[in-house]
């Protein structure tokens, strides 16, 4: 399946099994994805930046925390990448029931890059159990202009 968003400037590709929604209530989200009986979980938000830089965009993400007290996040370090062959940045984080350090739930890997005047955020869930499908998915991102 081939998603574009409606200015026409990101395309991505993801299987016809996954379902594509989209978030009403958010609306930087542009594309919801669920995939791999929901262990794939792949949100995309575009959004103006503003003044904030990449670097803070993600130093307001880890501020931010878990949001609730079952969770406990720990983040790996903010890595220069490319997406669809423009400079971005990643950064991964691991997520565990709170007081149980031994018990990880998951782990996020957010990809942040700017084109054209906005931002677009991929995050996506579960990378340790289902690389293969997210770097196809991440490799499939191509801004058309």
């Amino acid at each position: 399946m081939t998603f574009t968003d409606p200015d026409n400037v990101v395309r991505v590709r993801y299987p016809s099994e996954w379902t594509a929604t989209k978030t009403s209530t958010d609306k930087a989200n542009a594309l919801s994805l669920f995939g791999s009986n929901n262990e794939v979980v792949i949100f995309i938000e575009i959004y103006p930046p503003g003044s904030e830089t990449i670097d803070q965009n993600f130093k307001r993400i880890c501020d931010g925390g878990a949001t609730d007290e079952k969770t406990a996040l720990v983040y790996d370090p903010v890595r220069d990448t490319q997406v669809a062959g423009q400079t971005a940045k990643s950064m991964a984080y691991r997520y565990y029931a709170a007081g149980k350090p031994s018990v990880q739930i998951g782990t996020v890997t957010i990809w942040i890059v700017d084109h054209n005047g906005k931002r677009y955020e991929f995050s996506c869930s579960n990378i340790d159990l289902h690389r293969p499908e997210i770097e196809a998915f991440m490799n499939s991102v191509a801004f058309l202009k």
